[in-house]
């Protein structure tokens, strides 16, 4: 009879871990604006996923350059998260670009989005989120392996968050739900490029939409710091 011992427990916690980490996909959009959020975002999200792409730009939109150095950092702290750069290029008409009709400037948010969705490396359910919207990384990932099997296709669910405004102190009395879970089939070009962004998506998508989605504890599991003035 085999006695369990502190090794095999350690590596069934492990093979635990994989298998959820297996179940979502994860996209960040990120700029250095939000350099104060980047390394939270991650390291919360590197616990419950093994796919994640964090999505930069080569300017900012005030045409500074992205840092770079900071990026190469962030790529030798987070090996297993894959960081993918798009062109930001000034002379595009942004009002002739699809999906983009009263709200130019989110033609490059879209571009960040779609530049994720390129190089996911699994076609399944993903988080889709801005730098700033941090998970509870241990609720996450204790959460997924039970509601898992509950997601359906034809459903979005918008994950409640926690709202702070420039200092964590600073928390909104009610809560938001701008992080989004989609499955990957939704994910195309024509549903990401809009003037509302993750809202227009939703729509072209046809799903119903779940707002404010918790846990099965009532607990919520992200929080959203703006502008990552924290």
């Amino acid at each position: 009879m085999h006695h369990v011992t502190q090794v095999d427990v350690v590596i069934i916690v492990a093979m635990n871990l994989r298998k959820i980490a297996c179940l979502v996909s994860v996209i960040i959009s990120y700029s250095s604006n939000e350099k104060v959020t980047i390394l939270p975002i991650l390291s919360q999200s590197t616990m419950f996923s093994d796919d994640i792409v964090v999505s930069f730009g080569s300017h900012l939109l005030n045409g500074s350059a992205e840092d770079k150095h900071h990026i190469a950092t962030l790529i030798q702290r987070f090996p297993e998260v894959q960081f993918a750069e798009y062109q930001v290029d000034f002379s595009l008409n942004l009002s002739e670009q699809a999906g983009v009709q009263n709200r130019p400037k989110a033609y490059w948010h879209n571009l960040a989005r779609w530049n994720g969705v390129q190089k996911l490396r699994k076609k399944q359910w993903v988080f889709v989120l801005d730098a700033d919207e941090i998970p509870n990384g241990h609720l996450v990932r204790k959460w997924i392996p039970g509601v898992y099997a509950k997601l359906t296709r034809a459903t979005c669910y918008k994950m409640a968050s926690f709202w702070h405004f420039k200092r964590p102190t600073f928390q909104a009395t009610t809560l938001e739900d701008n992080p989004l879970l989609i499955h990957y089939n939704h994910l195309t070009k024509a549903n990401i490029f809009g003037d509302s962004e993750r809202e227009h998506l939703i729509s072209h998508s046809q799903c119903y939409v779940q707002n404010f989605f918790k846990d099965d504890e009532d607990q919520v599991l992200w929080h959203h710091y703006s502008w990552g003035q924290v």
